[in-house]
């Protein structure tokens, strides 16, 4: 896989955002990981960020909130719920690229 990911495409103030959803869409850190990294970070930023760029990184964060790695769920089921938010990240990704 090739990764063209460069930082300094994504504004500024989302490039620790960015940074993030990158090293797990692109397979990096486990969907466990990004989900405690993401909530940490998100949760201690304290920079208004204004629109769209709130909307973006606020969908994620509920996005992350309602994912959950259930030990109780088979491996298939456990995948496919972290493949959801591999998506969902990936969308958030394209989007702060576009700001």
């Amino acid at each position: 896989m090739v990764d063209d990911f460069d930082v300094k495409s994504v504004r500024e103030d989302m490039r620790p955002y960015a940074e993030i959803l990158h090293r797990f869409t692109s397979g990096m850190i486990s969907a466990p990981e990004f989900e405690a990294e993401y909530l940490k970070f998100a949760k201690k930023d304290e920079r208004i960020h204004g629109q769209p760029a709130f909307g973006i990184i606020d969908r994620m964060f509920a996005d992350v909130d309602e994912y959950f790695d259930d030990p109780d769920e088979t491996p298939e089921e456990r995948a496919r719920a972290a493949d959801i938010l591999r998506r969902q990240a990936q969308d958030a990704l394209n989007k702060l690229r576009k700001l």
